[in-house]
């Protein structure tokens, strides 16, 4: 595999927009003007109480708790997705409210269509068994910038460590050889 990715993304309604702890996106500066704050490596946006509730306010549904079975049917998605693109799926996990991947692909494809790739089939297969509140459900994301596999590796470590205590309950770990 040419490049690896580290690519992270949260479920519907679990990390909105304005949240105090962080968020990237669109916002307003102090004259108005949109900026948009999604740049790796640069400041991020917290803490907009207002535009949080604003967001809660215009959601079209319950945010997405993910489930055992939720995570049984996207591990088997990411596995599939992998083998169909021939890309190297390393590992996955998955917890209540997101889900990280680590996948090896060929050539230099633009990393967010393999984004877009992993949350389109994973959020078909959601729909096989679950009825969701809309249908971008997996809509947050993030993308690591192109990395030696070992760099990855250590990323997917410090990640796992950082779990809150309300995931750990309800985290399901699956390790992708």
């Amino acid at each position: 595999m040419d490049h690896h990715w580290l690519i992270t993304w949260t479920c519907y309604g679990q990390w909105l927009p304005g949240d105090a702890r962080g968020f990237v996106g669109n916002v307003r500066d102090k004259d108005g003007i949109q900026v948009n704050h999604d740049v790796p490596g640069t400041p991020f946006d917290a803490d907009f109480p207002g535009l949080e509730a604003y967001v809660l306010q215009h959601m079209k549904g319950d945010p997405v708790k993910l489930d055992k079975k939720d995570a049984g049917s996207l591990i088997c998605q990411y596995q599939e997705t992998a083998q169909i693109r021939k890309w190297k799926l390393h590992a996955a996990s998955v917890m209540f409210n997101h889900t990280h991947v680590i996948v090896g692909v060929p050539g230099d494809p633009d990393p967010q269509s393999i984004l877009e790739t992993l949350k389109s089939w994973a959020t078909r297969s959601l729909n096989k068994h679950r009825e969701l509140p809309h249908r971008n459900v997996l809509h947050g994301q993030r993308i690591e910038t192109k990395t030696r596999r070992r760099r990855c590796y250590a990323r997917w470590r410090d990640l796992r460590r950082e779990k809150t205590a309300q995931s750990v309950a309800s985290v399901v770990r699956r390790r992708v050889a």
